[in-house]
């Protein structure tokens, strides 16, 4: 090649990377293979798990399936998505400490992380390793407690779990009527200390969940017998109070007309009733208005 047209080769090539410059990163979409998550795939095209997740919304990273398409942004998208996830996640709550979490059989880095409202990131620092980690029946890991888990935990140490008396000042429900309710009954209002609705019912009968969300806990209480609080995704707490028994444990996923326990007769209520409350923030709801 004379070196006038090794010149101009170069010329070119420089003018082509230059345009190659100009045009925009585009997606890509990836069918999913065996062995694949989330946190791998990300890996593989050097982009923000978060990213990842969000531009695959609602897709659940914990229940892929082979054969499944994703699609996969580009570089720019990545960063910008990233960017802003990160930014949201901080602002949202700090860390405070820490509690221990036994792992069950299949549990997951990411069902764990969801199962209480955090990050896989956040997860997986406070654990000194990341999702490629193999998770083990019976190991240990921590949990980090953050100021808006410990706001929920005040629902229930505090606001329910510390009243040892009920104040039965009862009048009849005058709020939304035509909304789902835990139990079919007639329905009074409750004052007190523990703020809420009563419904007449009678021993055996079902109550279930008016509500999606995930246990933040399942126990019993001096007053009124065995109670359950759902939180849902928006920070609603919903406290179903009144039951003899429940097999509901803390954790679990709860979805809408689940069933939360059987109504009994508890030392508070002396009749059988179902005990229905809503909070969020540390305050109470009217829960005809709770989102349903």
């Amino acid at each position: 090649m004379l070196l006038s047209d090794k010149v101009r080769f170069t010329a070119l090539l420089l003018i082509f990377l230059s345009l190659a410059q100009l045009v925009p990163a585009q997606d890509q979409n990836y069918r999913i293979l065996a062995g694949d998550t989330f946190y791998s795939i990300a890996r593989r095209f050097n982009i923000d798990v978060k990213a990842l997740q969000e531009y695959n919304s609602p897709i659940d990273p914990s229940k892929i399936r082979i054969g499944q398409l994703l699609k996969i942004p580009s570089q720019a998208h990545s960063s910008s998505v990233g960017s802003t996830s990160s930014t949201t996640v901080g602002a949202q709550a700090t860390i405070i400490g820490t509690k221990d979490y036994r792992i069950v059989r299949g549990d997951t880095w990411y069902g764990i992380a969801r199962q209480h409202n955090l990050s896989v990131e956040t997860l997986t620092q406070v654990n000194g390793t990341n999702t490629r980690s193999v998770l083990r029946i019976g190991q240990s890991i921590k949990i980090p407690q953050s100021s808006s888990t410990q706001a929920i935990a005040s629902v229930t140490s505090t606001t329910i779990m510390s009243v040892t008396g009920t104040s039965l000042d009862l009048n009849d429900y005058r709020g939304k009527q035509n909304v789902s309710w835990p139990t079919e009954g007639e329905r009074f209002t409750m004052g007190g200390k523990l703020p809420g609705v009563l419904i007449k019912a009678t021993v055996g009968q079902s109550v279930r969940s008016v509500n999606e969300g995930r246990v933040s806990y399942s126990g019993p209480h001096s007053s009124l017998g065995h109670v359950v609080i759902v939180q849902n995704s928006l920070g609603f707490n919903y406290i179903y109070g009144g039951n003899d028994s429940s097999s509901i444990s803390k954790g679990q996923l709860i979805h809408i007309g689940d069933e939360i326990g059987k109504v009994g007769i508890t030392p508070g209520l002396k009749e059988p009733r179902v005990y229905f409350s809503v909070w969020k923030n540390g305050k109470y709801l009217d829960p005809g208005n709770a989102p349903r």
